[in-house]
C-alpha cells in the first residue's frame, strides 16, 4: 500500500542513516556521499513521495518522484528493504497515478548494473509498456568503492495507455 511519505519521516530518517552505511544497500545511493535525512517535498509542483507499507503498516520502501518542469516528466528514486513483490506491486500503482492523475508524459529512471533487482526492472517495464534505452559505463561510485554502470529505463504515457487498453 502507497502512503505519502511525510506520514512516515521519522522511520525514514532512520532507515536512510541504516541505508547509507550498511553495505548491503550499496545500489541505492548513486554516490557514496548522501543525505542521512529525507528532504520530503510538500507540494506536488516539483517533487512527490511515498512509502510502500506492508500488511502491518511497517514501511518497506520509498519513491520519489522528480517531476521535471514544465513536461512534467518523472523520475522515480527508489529503495526498498524487503518484501520485492509488494514494493513491486505498489510501483505499478504509481506509475498508474503518474499517468492517469498526475498526467506525466514520461517516466524514467535508471538501476545500478548487479542491483538485485535489475533483472525485475528488465522485465517488469517492458511489460508497462516501456524500455530500456542505454548504459551508462562505470559513471557511479557505490558505497564499497566499486565503480558500477547504471542501466536507464523511460516508459511513454501513450504506449501505457495503448498497452492498458488492450488489456
Amino acid at each position: 500500500m502507497l502512503d505519502f511519505a511525510n506520514n512516515h519521516k521519522e522511520k525514514l530518517d532512520l532507515l536512510l542513516q541504516i541505508a547509507s552505511s550498511d553495505l548491503k544497500y550499496k545500489y541505492y545511493n548513486v554516490s557514496r556521499y548522501g543525505s542521512i535525512v529525507f528532504e520530503i517535498e510538500t507540494s506536488t509542483w516539483n517533487k512527490v513521495s511515498f512509502v510502500s507499507l506492508n500488511d502491518k503498516n511497517e514501511v518497506k520502501g520509498y519513491v520519489n518522484v522528480s517531476f521535471d518542469n514544465p513536461y512534467r516528466s518523472a523520475s522515480l528514486v527508489m529503495f526498498n528493504t524487503e518484501d520485492n513483490m509488494n514494493f513491486l506491486f505498489d510501483i505499478k500503482v504509481l506509475i498508474k497515478k503518474l499517468f492517469t492523475i498526475y498526467k506525466v508524459p514520461r517516466i524514467y529512471f535508471s538501476v545500478l548494473v548487479g542491483n538485485p533487482i535489475e533483472y525485475i526492472c528488465d522485465r517488469e517495464v517492458l511489460k508497462l509498456g516501456g524500455r530500456m534505452w542505454g548504459i551508462s559505463e562505470k559513471s557511479i561510485l557505490a558505497l564499497d568503492g566499486e565503480i558500477c554502470s547504471q542501466k536507464h529505463y523511460e516508459i511513454l504515457r501513450e504506449n501505457y495507455i495503448k498497452l492498458k487498453e488492450k488489456e
